[in-house]
């Protein structure tokens, strides 16, 4: 990562035809965080470190899934430089678009006693002029700090 840190690399040719995108999920425990801090997460904030590894690739999306499968998240912006990106918990939006359901089952906010699952995605809607060019990202980093 610029550092000597490890680092993620996802990445895809373009996205034409059958594959509008790439994604990975991985589990976490949002009790254990909530249980630490003693809190569910009012002030806390994200710190993604990232880049982009392809020059037409300009995001990527990252949701934040509670248990019950709400998703709460935002377009990470990346540049081809390595950069820290502080994301306050507050800041995420409810990504209905994965389902108009989950609007009555969600909280105010994301709830981290209820995190179960990151979710990094990237495709063909984020990058409409440019989906048939490679596209990669890197992610040294995704974390959460109470402010």
């Amino acid at each position: 990562d610029g550092a000597g840190h490890p680092a993620i690399h996802l990445g895809a040719d373009g996205f034409a035809g059958e594959h509008n995108s790439v994604a990975l999920r991985m589990g976490c425990d949002g009790k254990l965080f909530a249980r630490l801090w003693q809190t569910d997460g009012e002030h806390a904030v994200l710190h993604v470190r990232a880049r982009a590894a392809c020059p037409h690739t300009t995001a990527f999306e990252l949701a934040l899934v509670e248990s019950d499968g709400v998703p709460w998240g935002i377009n990470v912006p990346l540049t081809t430089e390595w950069q820290t990106i502080p994301i306050p918990i507050r800041d995420l939006r409810l990504f209905t678009q994965w389902g108009k359901e989950f609007a009555a089952q969600a909280g105010p906010r994301l709830r981290l006693s209820r995190l179960e699952t990151v979710s990094v995605c990237f495709g063909k809607w984020l990058f409409p002029e440019a989906a048939d060019k490679p596209h990669a990202i890197e992610i040294a980093e995704i974390g959460i700090a109470e402010n």
